[in-house]
């Protein structure tokens, strides 16, 4: 996904199966784009990693938030390097099978995020619009205010410069906000990021001159740099106060940061470093200041988690999944439950458990399962995935 004008945003329909106004040169383009920012998403994370894993206090203070987005980005990187697939729906496999190898809470969100951004801009089936109807889309808070913000411009807004780019990162926030337990939880975690790339001022660049260029660099930096510390002054966690999230500062370093048409976002090497330290921000918040009180951080306090499973869920009649989420819920916490493939009946699973077992038991009258993939949330062990 690109900035402004670079890439074409797909329709929907029959006539949507090829892309006949795209040149080879600029299927290579495409291609070229996508290789780089994920060999460079891959690098910032081997940097990082280790800091963040320190860092790592939400959900549970596991240590391997680093460890999880960087295997998830790996995986992303290898698949879509070796990809055969046209260059737009490249894209769509490498990450389709990543969330079959993605890691933790926070590369499962980030995946994910990244899926249903590259459906809306191309139309793919399996989007959030397709899922919920254009008119219940319209309604989205995020999308509402997108369509006020270029409406004031006086113009067709869909004919506005970033207007598609901007609309497909708010249906991928609005994704990852049906997809926690919690959509409070947002502006506390790595959703804070994806709130920020939602807002159309980030993209749009009202004259293509030096000083609207400037400005529009400013507002970059001050709205990620306010979203990051915003994590550590209303925490997902109040033990939490005057940390920035992990998974949000992961997120900014290997999806942000490393995004070539986002260059001039990136914040000062120091103000990285400082965020890195635990409680980089204690100073200011009051003993008394509100936390988010999440779902799974009440449930936690009556099922003591031993277990992260995650794995890709194959169930025939979607109908069930309301069913399923009430009678797995009750089993741990952290739990994310969202398609992957309708019409496959694939459906992306991850939760946190005392009893691998007693979840199992519960999956399988519902459907099977596949990729399976068990870890330790105290000795931060990853199992193998089951085929």
């Amino acid at each position: 996904m690109t900035d402004q004008h670079e890439l074409k945003p797909r329709s929907s329909g029959p006539e949507a199966l090829s892309f006949p106004g795209d040149t080879l040169r600029e299927t290579l383009a495409h291609l070229a784009f996508g290789r780089a920012w994920t060999r460079t998403s891959v690098r910032s994370l081997e940097r990082y990693a280790p800091a963040l894993n320190e860092l790592n206090g939400f959900p549970v203070p596991d240590k391997d938030t680093g460890s999880n987005l960087l295997a998830t980005l790996q995986a992303l990187a290898s698949r879509y390097a070796s990809s055969a697939a046209q260059a737009h729906t490249a894209w769509e496999d490498a990450l389709i099978q990543t969330l079959a190898r993605a890691r933790g809470n926070s590369g499962m969100l980030t995946a994910l995020w990244a899926l249903e951004v590259g459906r809306s801009y191309y139309g793919f089936a399996g989007s959030l619009e397709e899922e919920l109807g254009a008119d219940a889309v319209d309604s989205l808070p995020l999308i509402s205010a997108l369509c006020e913000k270029a409406a004031e411009l006086g113009q067709d807004y869909a004919s506005v410069p970033a207007y598609e780019l901007t609309r497909a990162l708010a249906l991928g926030a609005e994704r990852i906000a049906r997809t926690i337990s919690d959509p409070a939880l947002m502006p506390s975690t790595l959703g804070a990021l994806m709130l920020v790339l939602a807002d159309y001022r980030f993209h749009y660049l009202p004259q293509d001159t030096i000083r609207a260029r400037t400005e529009r660099a400013v507002y970059r930096k001050d709205a990620l740099r306010a979203a990051l510390m915003g994590t550590a002054q209303n925490p997902p966690a109040a033990h939490l106060a005057g940390t920035v999230d992990a998974g949000a500062l992961g997120f900014y370093l290997g999806v942000i940061a490393t995004n070539p048409l986002w260059v001039d976002a990136r914040l000062d090497e120091g103000e990285v470093e400082r965020m890195l330290e635990p409680r980089a921000y204690a100073e200011g918040i009051s003993a008394g200041a509100a936390a988010i009180s999440s779902e799974s951080e009440t449930e936690a306090g009556a099922v003591h988690t031993e277990w992260e499973f995650m794995a890709t869920l194959l169930i025939e009649d979607a109908s069930r999944v309301v069913e399923l989420r009430e009678d797995i819920q009750p089993l741990g916490d952290s739990l994310l439950l969202t398609p992957v493939d309708l019409g496959r009946g694939a459906w992306a699973l991850h939760i946190h458990v005392a009893d691998c077992d007693a979840l199992k038991k519960v999956l399988g009258e519902y459907g099977a399962w596949e990729n399976e993939r068990i870890s330790s949330l105290s000795a931060g062990e990853h199992g193998e995935c089951s085929e």
